[in-house]
């Protein structure tokens, strides 16, 4: 048993144990790529929500931008639940990361990659067999991302 399913057994509080192990289940999903940033990442995200459970589930992590903490917000406000939201966000933030796009820039059109450019990509380009793995999550999130643009000022 690894150190994580230690901590997902141990945890009494309800809640907190289902993102523990919802956390548990994005990092599987993680181990799985190459990219060892991304891992480095998802830990310091599953650090936060040992150390800093979300208060009256208002925040998501505490570093996270305006932009991607609206995002979260509009997604549960729109009818997601609080696992496909944060799931959405996170893999915004990492399709960012990736293509190194500020996701404030990309919300405020500011990068050299429009939204629409990475629709395309996740859905004919370079990542849609990527995306297709991932039964089309990036892709889902990216459109939703999309809809979050055009309708929220912030």
């Amino acid at each position: 048993m690894n150190l994580l399913d230690k901590l997902v057994d141990s945890e009494t509080d309800a809640s907190r144990r289902k993102a523990l192990k919802y956390a548990r289940y994005l990092y599987g999903d993680l181990v799985t790529d190459d990219n060892r940033e991304l891992l480095d990442e998802y830990t310091d995200a599953l650090l936060d929500v040992v150390r800093f459970p979300q208060a009256n589930n208002t925040t998501v992590r505490r570093s996270r931008s305006d932009v991607l903490q609206a995002f979260y917000d509009y997604l549960i406000q729109t009818g997601k639940t609080e696992k496909t939201a944060y799931d959405y966000t996170k893999r915004v933030e990492r399709i960012c990361k990736e293509f190194d796009i500020d996701v404030n820039d990309l919300y405020h059109r500011r990068s050299g990659y429009s939204i629409d450019d990475l629709i395309d990509i996740y859905w004919n380009g370079e990542k849609a067999k990527e995306n297709k793995e991932k039964h089309n999550a990036p892709l889902s999130a990216l459109k939703r991302f999309g809809e979050f643009m055009d309708g929220i000022t912030i």
